[in-house]
């Protein structure tokens, strides 16, 4: 793997590095299971929802607001 913020079965597969046999064997799983590819797909989009830019947004207003109340104690 090369540390992406991928979870093997989950949004995606982990493959070794430079191992294309490792490769080619996990698009051939994916290839001839479909259900899997709807539930990667499903849970790839729930992760890239959690990390978009109105969430980071709204993540950091919540600290900024925070931090302001503390301030002002």
């Amino acid at each position: 793997t090369t540390g992406a913020p991928v979870r093997d079965a989950g949004a995606g597969l982990l493959v070794r590095i430079r191992v294309a046999a490792a490769l080619a064997a996990a698009l051939q799983r994916l290839r001839r299971d479909e259900g899997r590819r709807r539930a990667m797909a499903k849970a790839a989009r729930r992760r890239a929802e959690a990390h978009s830019w109105r969430r980071y947004g709204e993540g950091l207003e919540e600290i900024l607001r925070g931090l302001l109340a503390e301030r002002r104690r």
